[in-house]
């Protein structure tokens, strides 16, 4: 049986996660939110199955990884974005089409439906040019760069599906990317902004 990368990865950086708070750096983080909770969760859950020989088709080595752990972990860190309010519902949109595309066009390729690599490069250039777009939310751009790595490795290297570590690498960041306060200011700063702003209920 495989080692369980991703479980110890994630698992890993949460207790990290854990320890910022404990330490009193809180405000370097997002608040806590059950839909970043449950992608991770998947993915613990599957790189655990997938070692186990349970669920082998989980393990980032196989070619149905995207479409099993990939596609519902990244459909929750989108949802997460979503649901603090940082995304409308055209961004929203943008987001969850452009992932179901890639995911779509790297599952296809790996199960050799796609005779050529046109189309991978087609869905990657669309990404990166995506981060270009001036009403996108930053976070969402940095999603698209990391998609669209995925796709392009198996272009570059000429391989049927991505290597495994760089399947882990990209969710690890895109983990990183939803989470972590990309401009993060001061902690009595960020006390100051969350008391001025209404209750609002978050999943």
């Amino acid at each position: 049986h495989e080692f369980p990368y991703g479980l110890v990865l994630f698992a890993g950086t949460m207790a990290s996660f854990v320890g910022l708070r404990k330490a009193g750096r809180a405000h370097l983080l997002m608040p806590h939110q059950g839909s970043i909770g449950a992608g991770v969760g998947l993915t613990v859950a599957a790189s655990g199955a997938a070692a186990l020989g349970l669920l082998p088709a989980a393990s980032p080595a196989s070619g149905a990884h995207a479409l099993l752990v990939l596609l519902p972990q990244q459909l929750a860190f989108v949802l997460s974005l979503r649901l603090r309010n940082e995304l409308d519902l055209l961004q929203t949109a943008v987001a969850l089409g452009c992932l179901i595309g890639a995911v779509a066009a790297l599952h296809l390729h790996q199960l050799g439906e796609l005779d050529t690599d046109a189309v991978l490069c087609l869905v990657s250039a669309t990404l990166i040019a995506g981060t270009l777009i001036p009403f996108l939310n930053l976070r969402v751009k940095i999603l698209f760069a990391l998609w669209a790595a995925l796709l392009a490795a198996p272009v570059a290297m000429q391989i049927p599906a991505p290597p495994a570590p760089l399947f882990l690498t990209v969710e690890l960041l895109a983990l990183l990317t939803v989470k972590l306060q990309l401009f993060p200011t001061s902690a009595s700063k960020l006390e100051e902004k969350r008391a001025a702003r209404p209750a609002k209920w978050t999943w």
